[in-house]
């Protein structure tokens, strides 16, 4: 179950679980030649990316953003932080929210 705070954009996910959110950019929403990149860190200034998914591919100009089972699993329980960068047409950069915590906790049910 992911669960997004929407004052402090603070995330929560059991590790191991499959979740999806959306993005959307005001007031026209997302073109082609834009991205979406969501990334994950340990902390901040920390230099392992832990987790990155690139989105180029918008419907009705909202992002749609897939955590897959897969890309917690093995991670361990606890506090990291992410955040979400778009790039434009013309490659440069904007930070749409974050550095925000995403806090993983821990599964009862395993594969």
């Amino acid at each position: 179950m992911l669960r997004i705070e929407e004052w402090t954009q603070r995330m929560e996910l059991v590790r191991g679980d499959d979740a999806a959110f959306t993005v959307s950019k005001e007031p026209e929403g997302f073109t082609e030649g834009e991205s979406l990149c969501f990334s994950l860190r340990r902390r901040v200034g920390a230099a392992e990316l832990l987790l990155e998914k690139v989105v180029d591919r918008f419907d009705e100009g909202v992002a749609l953003v897939e955590i897959a089972h897969e890309d917690t699993a093995e991670l361990d329980f606890g506090s990291y932080v992410y955040d979400l960068q778009y790039r434009d047409a013309a490659g440069k950069r904007h930070t749409v929210v974050g550095p925000a915590e995403f806090r993983l906790k821990g599964e009862v049910s395993y594969d």
